[in-house]
């Protein structure tokens, strides 16, 4: 038996959504939201994570209860600040992560 350990680029795209969605967790997390809130995200991140999530935006959304998720590949569209959680996924790469929780969703 031959075990192929290749990292297919379909392979890690994923991967850098889960990382992603590790991170919108925690920062539902730090906001003391319920389990079951259902949120509107805003990721920003550098180009190969925001080629990632828009390849796989419906896992990231299922994944962290988003009803809407705005991403971008521009840092600066979303400065650090109150609320913004700052990360690095996959091998370094920025990202930063807002969440806010939906009323009656």
């Amino acid at each position: 038996m031959v075990l192929d350990t290749r990292v297919t680029p379909e392979l890690e795209a994923v991967g850098l959504v889960r990382d992603v969605v590790r991170v919108v967790q925690q920062a539902r997390r730090d906001a003391g939201f319920h389990v079951s809130d259902r949120i509107r995200l805003t990721v920003v991140g550098e180009q190969p994570v925001w080629a990632a999530l828009t390849e796989h935006q419906q896992l990231l959304m299922d994944e962290t209860l988003a009803v809407q998720a705005g991403l971008a590949a521009d840092l600066d569209l979303l400065p650090p600040g109150e609320g913004v959680a700052e990360a690095s996924v996959g091998d370094g790469l920025a990202l930063r992560v807002q969440v806010e929780r939906v009323d009656g969703a």
